[in-house]
């Protein structure tokens, strides 16, 4: 996110811009994430970002990881964002900036996003309260504390074990302080892919989440 957002600076869309002419923000609505190995404690990692080069309702945004050398891929995601008035919390049009993104169409993408299976019966429910650092600067809960609490969700040894391979997460209902968050979860130890849904017991959701684990040292 810090990567982009100094990308965003070339196109005149980074956060303080877009706080200071539009009273907005982008949002982050989904985000996937594939790892094929993981780097070392002292090793350079280089990544690279670049936005999708058409403006519409949702925003794209890619990334890679790779080796300080650039001959080895680390792992790749692929996010989507949306523009929001920092006032109301709706979105915003295109049409409502000036914002032109730049000519990325001969850069190959990652891998495609497509609709995706978040759909499970949970195993187990717990409860959650968001607490001070668990919030960003608007108030609400950091998108990356989802997936801290996603993680917080399996035993120990499981995480000593197994290592994430895959993350797809959709941010469909923003979290505020005080906010009482139940996480269903479901985890097939066999198959290494585990779900999880975010919501507050009374019909709204707000994430949700699905992954594969593989073991520690493999690569995919």
């Amino acid at each position: 996110q810090e990567i982009a957002n100094f990308d965003c600076r070339a196109y005149h869309c980074d956060w303080l811009t877009l706080r200071d002419r539009y009273n907005a923000c982008f949002v982050i609505t989904r985000m996937k994430l594939k790892m094929y190995f993981y780097p070392g404690s002292s090793d350079i990692v280089r990544i690279s970002t670049w936005p999708s080069d058409k403006a519409r309702m949702i925003w794209t945004r890619y990334f890679r990881f790779e080796t300080e050398d650039r001959k080895q891929t680390i792992g790749e995601a692929v996010s989507q964002w949306v523009l929001m008035n920092r006032t109301t919390r709706s979105i915003m049009k295109p049409s409502e900036f000036d914002i032109v993104m730049p000519d990325t169409g001969s850069i190959p993408v990652p891998f495609e996003l497509k609709k995706g299976n978040f759909a499970f019966t949970p195993d187990k429910s717990i409860e959650r309260l968001p607490s001070y650092s668990d919030l960003d600067y608007n108030g609400h809960v950091n998108n990356a504390r989802y997936i801290e609490w996603i993680m917080d969700l399996f035993p120990l040894e499981d995480l000593y074990e197994n290592q994430t391979a895959e993350m797809d997460i959709k941010y469909e209902q923003e979290i505020q302080h005080g906010q009482k968050v139940i996480l269903d979860f479901k985890y097939d130890k066999e198959e290494r892919v585990f779900f999880v849904r975010g919501h507050n017991g009374e019909g709204a959701v707000f994430f949700r989440a699905t992954g594969i684990f593989q073991k520690n040292g493999d690569r995919t």
